[in-house]
């Protein structure tokens, strides 16, 4: 989506003709719409013309200001459409060059043979939960091991965003996320429990708000994690509604490197041992999703090469 339609579809949502946009967008933040008036907005949603990335933000959250939503304008039903427009080049750029959560398996697979969807409607599923914990096992380095059985349960929860990426039914990666109580995710994220502590009890229900808390990523090339990763976050628009923050934890460096990339924000560390350091990580859903990164992924497609 280009962001004069984003623009036009928020306009006719709230009920403005662009004369109105254009001075409600000038009181909200007068220094970067003081100027503004319907014959620039016209030439914005025409596509002649084009803010820049820090007005698209603030019109953004000007847009936040009337509604409920971080991110207004977009709805539950929109997941698939957010996924096509996300730009994939961008996407493939925002993990960095983490070595060891991102494999460089050569392949001649493109993006299209590849193909991403949840854990629990993957065949030879168990295989899948082996690899899911042997990989948990080796960035934890022995540290909250989580029970098979449980962790089974978890996958098969409605709530929870247990994503596979595949080729031929081959396993190329996985994006595995929990939607925890508030109270849950804080203790999480404050070291008063572990992830081996989780239960179905801490679990936010399909109509409470939640926190997304992101327990695993691996991908076995590039590729695999940018769809992994577009997956996730037309996840987080699309739930939108039942999010309150973001949050995840990690010992390894290169983890960390990826949990800064999505904006996210040191919380506290917890030694183990003489040298092991535990580190979490959390932010409000707006910061990971409103700010100049996310924003050029969304609305600057033509800029990408796919």
């Amino acid at each position: 989506m280009h962001f004069k339609d984003y623009l036009k579809k928020c306009r006719e949502k709230y009920d403005l003709t662009q004369g109105e946009l254009a001075q409600e967008l000038s009181h909200f933040d007068e220094e970067l719409f003081g100027s503004l008036d319907n014959v620039t907005l016209s030439r914005w949603e025409l596509g002649k013309s084009n803010p820049n990335t820090a007005r698209q933000i603030q019109a953004i959250k000007y847009f936040q200001s009337r509604d409920d939503l971080v991110f207004p304008c977009f709805d539950e039903s929109e997941s698939e459409m957010i996924e096509k427009h996300v730009c994939k080049t961008g996407m493939l750029n925002l993990p960095g060059k983490n070595k060891s959560l991102i494999l460089n398996f050569p392949s001649s697979i493109t993006l299209d043979e590849l193909a991403v969807h949840q854990l629990k409607d993957s065949v030879m599923i168990d295989e899948k939960i082996t690899i899911a914990l042997d990989l948990n096992k080796e960035f934890s380095h022995d540290h909250s091991l989580i029970d098979r059985d449980r962790f089974r349960e978890w996958t098969l929860s409605p709530d929870n965003l247990f994503l596979i990426c595949e080729y031929n039914k081959q396993f190329f990666g996985l994006l595995f996320s929990l939607r925890l109580k508030p109270d849950s995710f804080d203790r999480l994220m404050n070291f008063k429990i572990t992830q081996s502590d989780i239960t179905s009890e801490d679990f936010a229900g399909p109509d409470e708000m939640g926190c997304n808390f992101i327990l695993a990523f691996f991908a076995m090339n590039e590729m695999a994690a940018s769809l992994l990763l577009i997956r996730y976050f037309a996840h987080l628009i699309s739930d939108q509604k039942k999010i309150l923050e973001i949050g995840s934890m990690s010992t390894h460096q290169d983890a960390i490197m990826l949990m800064e990339s999505i904006h996210l924000q040191h919380c506290k560390s917890k030694k183990y041992g003489k040298s092991l350091i535990r580190h979490t990580y959390r932010a409000s859903l707006s910061d990971v999703l409103i700010n100049e990164t996310m924003v050029r992924m969304l609305f600057a497609k033509e800029d990408c090469t796919s």
